[in-house]
């Protein structure tokens, strides 16, 4: 049989050659082979840095691979495998096939960060209620909510200390922490007698002297 090809099955098993040999009519015998197998690789998957997953093993030579379960890794987004490290060309899991051992890189892209929020606390200090503003981004400003009300007194404005030092300006003060603020009043101004209330005072005390 010199020079004929012998096609090996593509199998898992492994495969054995026996070669009947004879020459001049004499036999000499059965002639085995070293045991033929189809070539597999292995698919190593790098997360770089995030969770371990596992390595693809036995792969067939030509053939494709499924997908991994993606990887965790806190503060980043998993954004899919790469042929290389530096993460510019992606495995198309559809497509690419396997011809030899190869490792497929993580590729990760910074996770967005979520804004520190804060609550302005409103202490009306006496007054009525006023509810509190939940949620405020840092760095942003906030609007004058309704005023509160307090017999006997008139609402002076919103104060960063309850003695009333330092106004809060809404127009151009922002927030960058929990905050509260203070009410500040002034007394309500006492209304003169009217001229009926004055006649009928001194009717009384005319009134008085006759007695």
């Amino acid at each position: 049989m010199s020079g004929d090809t012998v096609e090996v099955p593509q199998s898992d098993d492994a495969w054995y050659l026996h070669v009947h040999v004879s020459d001049a009519g004499h036999d000499d015998g059965v002639v085995h082979s070293a045991p033929f197998q189809k070539e597999t690789y292995t698919v190593t998957f790098d997360s770089q840095g995030g969770s371990t997953v596992a390595s693809a093993t036995g792969v067939s030579k030509g053939a494709k691979i499924s997908a991994p379960k993606a990887p965790m890794r806190e503060g980043y987004t998993f954004a899919g495998w790469y042929k290389e490290a530096s993460g510019d060309t992606e495995w198309n899991f559809a497509t690419d096939t396997v011809s030899a051992n190869v490792t497929l890189y993580a590729k990760w892209t910074e996770a967005p960060v979520d804004p520190d929020t804060y609550t302005v606390t409103f202490d009306s200090q006496g007054g009525s209620a006023v509810a509190s503003a939940t949620g405020v981004i840092a760095g942003a400003k906030i609007s004058a909510p309704t005023a509160p009300t307090f017999e006997g007194y008139v609402f002076a404005g919103w104060y960063k200390e309850a003695s009333g030092e330092t106004e809060w300006v809404f127009d151009t003060d922002t927030v960058s922490a929990n905050v509260t603020l203070y009410a500040k009043w002034t007394e309500a101004p006492v209304g003169k007698p009217t001229r009926s209330r004055s006649i009928r005072r001194a009717a009384a005390r005319l009134r008085a002297r006759r007695a």
